[in-house]
């Protein structure tokens, strides 16, 4: 009996892939290929140049691992690997500002950033160490809205976005 439904189902799927393979498309492919002169040159905006040879790098050794941005008010904020929250301010970004060192006394991994849609001054933050941190921008206080070592509370990675 095994044997029989093996049959009809190998047969089944050889007839569907015959009808699929038989229906006529409407798709009329067309060759294409260059011209004698070779592919397309990097003509206008797409010209080569050296603008970013002439860039300068800031704060090597300094700023390590920003993760996430968020911006507000002329001001970038993001998270660093050594867990600071720093902000440049976009007019003058040669020079930065610490928001927050450590949250909580407890150095953890900003991942993800966003600002309160109508409270600009409310910065919430997904730390995948310390958790979900809202913080206030105007007095620098930190609170964890989400406790990242409480059981059950935390049970998959998460970002903030908008």
């Amino acid at each position: 009996m095994n044997g029989r439904i093996c049959w009809l189902a190998l047969a089944s799927f050889v007839a569907a892939v015959s009808i699929f393979v038989a229906l006529p498309t409407s798709i009329d492919p067309i060759a294409y290929s260059f011209s004698d002169e070779g592919p397309p040159k990097f003509i206008g905006p797409l010209a080569l140049n050296e603008h970013l040879s002439k860039a300068r790098k800031l704060f090597k050794d300094e700023i390590q691992g920003p993760e996430a941005f968020a911006t507000t008010d002329g001001y970038v904020y993001t998270g660093l690997q050594d867990g600071r929250i720093i902000r440049f301010d976009r007019t003058n970004p040669a020079s930065y500002e610490t928001i927050v060192s450590c949250p909580q006394g407890d150095c953890g991994r900003p991942l993800g950033l966003y600002f309160h849609p109508w409270d600009k001054s409310k910065l919430y933050v997904a730390d995948a160490k310390n958790g979900i941190l809202s913080i206030d921008l105007d007095t620098r206080r930190v609170q964890i809205l989400v406790n990242a070592h409480q059981p059950g509370k935390w049970d998959c990675p998460i970002d903030i976005c908008g």
